[in-house]
């Protein structure tokens, strides 16, 4: 029987006396702790695979072999409340919304429950829109904050999801980083999007990679030695979400991750988790269809205050500006 650890992902594979079996009946069999209505919660949150198949239909039936992979935690994030969805800028096809730290911009391989996708979603039905789609442009982490784009659309209406992904967007984040780093850095190195939904850096050729390039600038310094840490302001044309952060890695300053913090329960791999001091600043991308320009710059997070730092820099944004050009 799979362990009952309410944070692990679980993987089983479906035995001969539960072949027919629907999902719920499987869950509860399997886990003494799930009642019928906790365990068909459990899978209508996203956290049942079926193969490698997300299945959110609890009277699904399973087959003798099947294997399952279980994620505890997906029924446990809970969802964003309209008042606390900030967004920043609409337009007739797209937002930007501030995105909290901690909350996954759409569903990940744990979960699609307490995002912001989600939340967009029911706003959108709220106004009206019939079945709305909402796609996130180059997503941050779930663990990092701020500016994040998507676009919508109704049942009725086309989609220019694609449009928007093939546009220049020009990206502005903030990062503390392990080490002291110059003060002005670059990195080429080519990226790939792994399955978890994170960047890394990838040998040229190879598939799905894609070119990339972000430029930082030092804006302060704590420490020395070991105990060195830069802020750095990275800029990209990209907008890839964790671009900044695979290329500081990559040349030799990895992100850091606030004290105190519980970790990010959607991660998989071993790491530091929690809140990673990172945020998107700034966006300017213009429309892939009506071509107007649009900048939009929030202030920088406390945490990037250069107090207590030698600061290159005289400190960020005092309010957040949204500007058409």
């Amino acid at each position: 029987m799979p362990a009952m650890d309410a944070d692990a992902r679980v993987r089983f594979r479906v035995v001969a006396n539960e072949d027919g079996m629907m999902l719920r009946q499987l869950l509860c069999r399997r886990f003494a702790d799930l009642g019928a209505q906790a365990a068909a919660a459990l899978i209508k949150a996203g956290g049942v695979y079926m193969g490698t198949v997300r299945v959110r239909i609890p009277s699904v039936r399973v087959v003798q072999g099947e294997r399952i992979t279980v994620y505890r935690r997906a029924a446990a994030a809970p969802p964003i409340a309209p008042d606390e969805l900030r967004i920043l800028r609409r337009g007739p096809d797209f937002v930007v919304v501030d995105k909290p730290a901690g909350a996954p911009a759409s569903s990940t391989r744990a979960s699609s429950q307490g995002t912001v996708a989600q939340a967009l979603i029911h706003q959108l039905g709220e106004e009206g829109i019939l079945r709305p789609y909402v796609g996130p442009v180059r997503p941050l982490p779930p663990e990092a904050g701020g500016l994040v784009l998507f676009t919508f659309r109704g049942q009725d209406a086309l989609s220019i999801h694609q449009r928007f992904l093939d546009a220049a967007i020009e990206a502005t984040d903030l990062l503390w980083v392990r080490g002291e780093a110059p003060a002005t850095m670059r990195c080429e190195e080519p990226l790939l999007l792994t399955r978890s939904g994170r960047l890394k850096v990838a040998e040229p050729g190879v598939f799905g990679a894609f070119s990339a390039t972000t430029s930082f600038r030092r804006l302060a310094l704590r420490g020395s030695g070991d105990d060195a840490a830069s802020l750095l302001e990275a800029t990209s044309e990209s907008g890839a979400g964790g671009q900044a952060l695979a290329h500081a890695a990559a040349l030799g300053f990895p992100p850091l991750h606030a004290p105190g913090t519980d970790g990010d329960p959607y991660r998989d791999d071993d790491g530091d988790g929690g809140e990673l001091l990172f945020a998107r600043v700034g966006l300017r991308f213009r429309h892939p269809e009506s071509g107007e320009a649009i900048a939009i710059r929030l202030p920088d997070p406390p945490w990037a205050a250069p107090s207590g730092a030698d600061a290159d820099h005289p400190g960020g944004a005092t309010g957040c500006e949204v500007t058409g050009e």
